[in-house]
C-alpha cells in the first residue's frame, strides 16, 4: 500500500461548508475493525479544529442511520445529554436544541442537522451565539461486517467557556460517546437485531 494511509474513496460530499475526511490511517484500522473506539486525531490548524474518531458497529447500515438520525432518543443512551428540542424542521434537516451536564454545570446548544441518505452522511453547524464554530458530521462506511462510524466535532466558544467543557465537547469523552453510540446501535442485552428500512427524517417519530 503506497502511503501510510488507507484511502476510502467517496463521491458526492461536497454540501457541508467544511471538509468531511474519511481517510483512516492504516496502522488504526485493526483496532478499529476489532470494535474499538479509536481516535483518530486531534486537529490543531488556523483554520481547523476539532476531533475525529471512528468505531466498527456490527449492525446493518439501515439501522445505523435510523440510530443516529433519531435524535429525540439520544438522551436515553449518549452520556451526560439531557434533554433533545427539535425547534424547526424540513426535508432532510432539523434545528436541534441539545442540553447536557458537566460536573453539575448543564449547558445547551443550538444546531441545524443535515441528513444526506444517499451519502449516508449526517453533518450540522451551529445555529446560536455561543460558538463561531459548532460543526461535525456522522459518516457511515459500509463494510462486509458491519459499518465504520466516523465521528468529527469541532467547538469554538465566542465567549469565555471553562475548559472542561471544551475539553468534553472536543473530544475527552469520545470514546464513551462511540462506545454508547455502538453499543445501542448493536442492541446488547435487547435480544436479536431487526432488519429495518432506512428512515427518512419524516418517517422518525417525533
Amino acid at each position: 500500500m503506497a502511503g501510510a494511509y488507507l484511502i476510502i474513496i467517496l463521491a458526492s460530499i461536497c454540501t457541508p461548508p467544511f471538509p468531511v475526511q474519511t481517510t483512516i490511517p492504516a496502522q488504526m484500522k485493526s483496532d478499529i475493525l476489532s470494535g474499538k473506539p479509536v481516535i483518530i486525531e486531534f486537529i490543531h490548524k488556523k483554520d481547523r479544529g476539532g476531533a475525529r474518531a471512528a468505531i466498527l458497529v456490527h449492525s446493518t447500515v439501515d439501522k445505523a442511520w435510523n440510530v443516529l438520525v433519531n435524535v429525540r432518543k439520544f438522551p436515553a443512551f449518549i452520556p451526560d445529554l439531557n434533554k433533545v428540542e427539535i425547534l424547526e424542521k424540513g426535508p432532510g434537516w432539523e434545528v436541534v436544541k441539545f442540553t447536557a451536564s458537566r460536573a453539575f454545570i448543564n449547558f445547551s446548544y443550538i444546531t441545524q442537522r443535515h441528513y444526506e441518505q444517499n451519502n449516508l452522511l449526517i453533518w450540522w453547524e451551529g445555529r446560536d451565539n455561543k460558538f463561531t464554530r459548532n460543526e461535525g458530521y456522522w459518516k457511515l462506511l459500509p463494510q462486509s461486517d458491519g459499518v465504520i462510524l466516523i465521528y468529527y466535532a469541532w467547538i469554538k466558544p465566542r465567549f469565555p467557556v471553562p475548559q472542561f467543557i471544551i475539553n468534553y465537547l472536543h473530544g475527552k469523552s469520545l470514546p464513551g460517546l462511540m462506545k454508547a453510540v455502538k453499543k445501542h446501535i448493536e442492541g446488547k442485552g435487547m435480544g436479536k437485531e431487526r432488519k429495518e428500512k432506512p428512515a427518512s427524517v419524516d418517517e422518525i417519530p417525533f
